[in-house]
């Protein structure tokens, strides 16, 4: 839950300022005005803002690896690298990486759309609520009960599998097709995102 609310609001939180915050500084005209594809533009973006949400699943594991090692009573006795296992948590960080580039995706649609950072930010709460309400209800699922209908679900699927992964469960479509699907959504927001680049009345709306 925590690794899916860190990859949401940092990540989100970031791809917000690169679109909605350059509408405001006017300097999103002169980016799509240069001699640079609006492909190039958005998958920059998102690329960049993935940047910032990685490198926030990335502290938050690291944190909870030293703070568990050195103090198991803070995480009920357990340490995160001895419980899970070094190759579960690079796992785990892959998958944190995947729900990364989502949000990114789906930021950049919000913040193409929206007029202002605070308006972005406003439109994008329910995105960063969502997503932990939906990661945390796996927490009380079962990891080694195969549900179809997971893998389908945004979010739901990165968490399956990041609990599958926590308690040793490898299995190629646990890990894979959830990682299709994520990234078959985030190809959606990125299709949209390039529409709204496009559309002159969205961007230059005041």
């Amino acid at each position: 839950v925590f690794l899916m609310v860190f990859a949401a609001s940092s990540t989100i939180s970031g791809v917000i300022d690169m679109t909605s915050g350059e509408k405001e500084r006017a300097t999103m005209e002169t980016l799509t005005s240069c001699d640079v594809s609006h492909a190039s533009i958005i998958l920059g973006k998102a690329l960049a803002a993935s940047t910032i949400g990685c490198a926030s699943v990335v502290s938050l594991l690291a944190g909870l690896i030293i703070c568990s090692g050195a103090h198991p009573a803070l995480t009920g006795g357990m340490s995160l690298l001895r419980s899970a296992g070094a190759v579960n948590i690079l796992l785990l960080a892959a998958l944190g990486a995947v729900a990364v580039f989502l949000f990114a995706s789906a930021g950049m649609a919000i913040g193409l759309y929206a007029r202002s950072v605070k308006e972005g930010t406003i439109l994008a709460l329910p995105v960063i609520v969502l997503g932990s309400a939906l990661s945390s209800g796996i927490v009380a699922g079962d990891p080694f009960t195969v549900k179809a209908h997971y893998f389908f679900i945004p979010v739901v699927n990165i968490a399956y599998a990041m609990r599958s992964v926590v308690y040793g469960r490898h299995e190629a479509l646990v890990l894979l097709l959830p990682l299709f699907v994520t990234l078959a959504y985030a190809s959606v927001f990125l299709i949209i995102s390039g529409r709204l680049l496009k559309n002159e009345s969205v961007i230059f709306r005041s």
